[in-house]
Formats: structure tokens, C-alpha cells, sequence
């Protein structure tokens, strides 16, 4: 048994968590024309730790551009990276779209999870998030 197994209860009691919002990505429809387009479901409010950037296993916020290449992101676009709850998040693959966060009204899609359950810290996963541009959008993002 870890020394770390309510590591994150502890955290949560410590570092208080912030109100945003979570969607599903559903599967992509694909219109006449062959064209998919993503699909989600409706926005549901979840408590997390959200914190601008790109935090690393050891929390180490000063990540360089070399760092950021190295992981295939771009330097000039705004990451978020979320701590929740073990909830069944998911990255963009060939069937579906990435899920989605609403943090302080912005869009962030999901690129990579961590599930930190591996670690023996129990009950919660690493989100790295990247903000959805103006043409990504979608009309549903303003609801």
C-alpha cells in the first residue's frame, strides 16, 4: 500500500477546486458529402483543479519551447492542464473528437490524459488541454 493512496483527498482539502464545465464527445457524423463533423453532448458542471499551462509529472510549470515541441505541441497556443476526478475523459483518436472543458468561459479540448491511479495516488486524472480557436469552434460552444 502507497503512503500516497489519499494523496488526492488530502490535495482536494488543501488546494480548493475550482466549478467548470465537461462534455462528452460523441461519435462524429459524417454528412452526404463525406465530410465528419464532431457531435457533443451537454455540458456538465464538474469541481477541478485547472491551472493555466502545461504542469509535468513533478510539477514543474516552467516548461520551454523545446519541451513543448518534443510533446508535438505548439508553443503560441493556450494549454490548460485539469486534475478531476477519475471520470472517463477522452483524447481525440479516428473514431470521435476529443471531450471537451469550459474553463472561465473559454473551450479547451482534451489532447492527453494521465490516469494518476497507475501511481498509486488514487482517484484522479491529468488532463493536458489546448484551447479551441475561433474557426474550431462550434455553435453549441455558445450556449
Amino acid at each position: 500500500m502507497s503512503i500516497f493512496t489519499n494523496l488526492h483527498k488530502l490535495a482536494n482539502r488543501i488546494i480548493p477546486r475550482q466549478r467548470i464545465e465537461w462534455r462528452k464527445a460523441n461519435d462524429s457524423v459524417v454528412s452526404e458529402y463525406g465530410i465528419a463533423s464532431s457531435t457533443y453532448g451537454d455540458w456538465t458542471p464538474i469541481l477541478a483543479h485547472a491551472m493555466p499551462g502545461i504542469i509535468s509529472s513533478f510539477g514543474g510549470k516552467n516548461i520551454n519551447e523545446r519541451d513543448y515541441k518534443d510533446m508535438g505541441l505548439d508553443f503560441s497556443r493556450n494549454y490548460y492542464t485539469v486534475y478531476v476526478d477519475n471520470i472517463d475523459v477522452r483524447t481525440v483518436c479516428e473514431q470521435h473528437s476529443a471531450d471537451q472543458f469550459r474553463i472561465n468561459g473559454k473551450v479547451f479540448n482534451v489532447i492527453q490524459t494521465e490516469d494518476w491511479e497507475e501511481f498509486g495516488y488514487n482517484g484522479w486524472k491529468r488532463c493536458y488541454c489546448v484551447q479551441v480557436i475561433d474557426n474550431e469552434s462550434t455553435e453549441e460552444d455558445e450556449s
